[in-house]
């Protein structure tokens, strides 16, 4: 997976055929490889003019979130302490603000 995430980039949003261009594998595999990404909440994902468009986030608890608040719960049944440091997380920070 790594070596086609390398090629999204921060906040700009890329469709599948873009990345597979740039990461020399088929537009299928591309495709397959950035749903597995962002079901792992690594990338975000969206709908943008009919297209869906694959991007990268830097902020650590926001990806926390997106892997705790995900459809797909497999991640967050399988490894709960990414639940766990979510929840200590926003415990730490939370009287900071």
């Amino acid at each position: 997976m790594a070596e086609v995430a390398l090629y999204l980039e921060f906040r700009k949003p890329q469709c599948v055929e873009e990345v597979a261009a740039l990461c020399g594998k088929s537009v299928e595999e591309t495709s397959k490889i950035l749903w597995e990404i962002a079901v792992a909440g690594a990338s975000l994902v969206g709908n943008k003019d009919g297209v869906d468009k694959y991007w990268l986030e830097i902020w650590v608890p926001g990806h926390m979130e997106l892997i705790v608040n995900h459809p797909h719960k497999e991640n967050i049944n399988n490894f709960t302490q990414i639940g766990q440091a979510f929840d200590e997380y926003g415990k730490r920070k939370a009287p900071m603000a």
